[in-house]
């Protein structure tokens, strides 16, 4: 963080501010919502070999990238590609990793 913006913190709180969130602004709402990522999760449940392009053509309205936002940072899911061998495949499967519980 620069130095100058440390200065505009510390002048914002002493002129009041209370806290660290973002005030309310207008522009675009964000086109991620709790129902899209729960549709998008059932989907990936459908098919676990999907592909970020397949969930494109189910979701026009969303662009590659939120959707791939949504999959790896919203869902925490993780492409898995090698065979029990350890061997690579083309076509691997996404499953999802919790932080939470530890891989087995």
């Amino acid at each position: 963080m620069t130095d100058g913006m440390v200065r505009k913190w510390v002048r914002q709180f002493n002129d009041g501010r209370t806290n660290v969130h973002d005030e309310a602004r207008s522009g675009r709402p964000s086109v991620v919502n709790d129902g899209l990522v729960a549709k998008v999760n059932e989907k990936i449940r459908e098919n676990s070999r999907f592909t970020i392009r397949m969930l494109c053509d189910e979701f026009p309205q969303v662009s590659k990238t939120v959707l791939n936002e949504i999959v790896t940072n919203r869902l925490n899911y993780r492409k898995f590609s090698e065979n029990s061998y350890g061997c690579p495949q083309n076509e691997g499967t996404w499953q999802c990793f919790d932080i939470s519980y530890p891989i087995q």
